[in-house]
């Protein structure tokens, strides 16, 4: 699929049958983007922009993304969904994700910018969720849950969260949570296992309504 619209015109595509493969869709930076799939949602242009919007809806019966070859988007806000495999997309600045859902068993969310923050509302797997961001990772909707998954895994250049504000998470297992330039703030709302958090520059802080299993947690010359 490409498409280019006139800035400020919404652009909609759905297939009821069949695959979208994205080569260059552009509808500029202020204009709404739906775009729905019976089967998968995939990169059909190597390592180049597929994805170019502003307020942006993804739905796929089988997949956006592959982890070898993530969608690539320019965007303001991402919502997704699929009902049978994952979601992985690669975006080039700060963006803020509304309800990112992986429904489908064994279904994993990967998603990275590469600058900016990465602003978080409710993104969910029923495997693993792994966040990216260049800049921070901050929560985005209040004291509603950000990450509901088996396991996750958040890397940030800024801070992941913040003291006054921790990122509220539905998890099993907390794999990694690594901050480059601030703190580490995590509060999971059932017991939870931590394997490795670091924090370069902030405190670190996870709290566990129930059990909390800690493993390799550090923050450099500051408090855990």
């Amino acid at each position: 699929l490409s498409a280019h619209s006139a800035a400020g015109t919404a652009l909609t595509f759905e297939t009821t049958g069949s695959d979208i493969v994205l080569d260059n869709v552009n509808a500029g930076s202020a204009s709404a983007v739906t775009l729905t799939a019976a089967g998968v949602l995939s990169d059909g242009n190597g390592g180049a922009l597929n994805l170019t919007a502003g307020t942006t809806t993804l739905s796929a019966g089988s997949g956006i993304g592959t982890s070898a070859d993530p969608v690539e988007t320019a965007l303001g806000t991402l919502s997704a969904k699929t009902t049978a495999g994952g979601i992985f997309v690669t975006e080039t600045d700060a963006l803020t994700l509304g309800t990112v859902t992986a429904t489908g068993s064994g279904s994993d969310v990967a998603i990275t910018n590469a600058g900016g923050d990465l602003r978080l509302g409710s993104v969910s797997a029923r495997n693993q969720v792994t966040l990216n961001a260049g800049g921070s990772l901050l929560d985005d909707n209040g004291a509603a849950l950000n990450i509901s998954a088996s396991g996750a895994t958040v890397a940030a250049g800024g801070s992941v969260g913040t003291a006054g504000d921790a990122l509220e998470t539905s998890l099993t297992t907390l794999v990694s949570a690594t901050a480059a330039a601030g703190g580490v703030f995590v509060a999971n709302s059932t017991a939870l296992t931590e394997t490795a958090a670091q924090a370069t520059g902030g405190d670190l802080s996870l709290t566990a309504l129930g059990n909390l299993a800690v493993g390799q947690t550090t923050a450099v010359g500051r408090t855990v």
